[in-house]
């Protein structure tokens, strides 16, 4: 684990990055899962995108070695189903550096019903997948700290049927399915047929 005041200091660039392009935070949440004993902030915004609430975490660069990269996460849900988000990008965090070694863009983390099972039970949605966040300016994407870069990747929280056609077909073929039906990723309650898909070539 990288020391406290290099820690601070990604943390101190990512709220100021946050608040450039989002403004104020509206809440603060901190989580800690035992035996870690740091703690992993997740920050909320609203006015992002309409309707929506924003959530990011500050703290995933102290554990830069284990994911391979300075980078934090993001999700962006409709604000009436907000409520679990902050604990789900925590966890999300801790079991990245642990279980996956490492955070890559397209990568998924299945059985969220473990940490949130009502969360899974209401939405339909037990995995959640990693990508850059869409539609956003390009100079949010990077930003830099004592020499080096960072940068984010935003959760979509995905069904049992996304996560397996993600499995079988890969994150190029997830994403094409949801251009092609036009999937809103912050509408959790969404319902999204999944069959085969002609992927264009590249």
């Amino acid at each position: 684990m990288m020391s406290d005041s290099v820690s601070e200091n990604w943390a101190a660039a990512y709220y100021d990055h946050l608040e450039r392009f989002f403004g104020a935070p509206v809440d603060n949440q901190a989580f800690q899962l035992p035996p870690h004993t740091h703690e992993i902030h997740v920050l909320a915004y609203d006015g992002v995108y309409e309707g929506c609430r924003v959530f990011a975490t500050i703290d995933g660069t102290m554990m830069a070695p284990q994911l391979g990269v300075y980078a934090e996460l993001l999700a962006a849900v409709e604000t009436e189903q907000a409520a679990d988000i902050p604990n789900l990008l925590a966890v999300a965090l801790y079991f990245l550096a642990e279980e996956m070694n490492g955070l890559d863009g397209g990568i998924a983390i299945s059985g969220l019903q473990v940490v949130a099972r009502e969360f899974v039970a209401t939405y339909g949605k037990p995995a959640s997948y990693f990508a850059q966040p869409p539609v956003l300016p390009a100079e949010f994407y990077h930003l830099h700290c004592d020499d080096q870069v960072g940068t984010f990747y935003a959760a979509t929280f995905i069904s049992a049927a996304e996560y397996k056609f993600l499995m079988e077909h890969g994150p190029d073929a997830l994403e094409h399915l949801f251009e092609q039906h036009d999937v809103d990723p912050c509408n959790l309650a969404r319902v999204l047929r999944v069959a085969p898909v002609v992927v264009p070539a590249p």
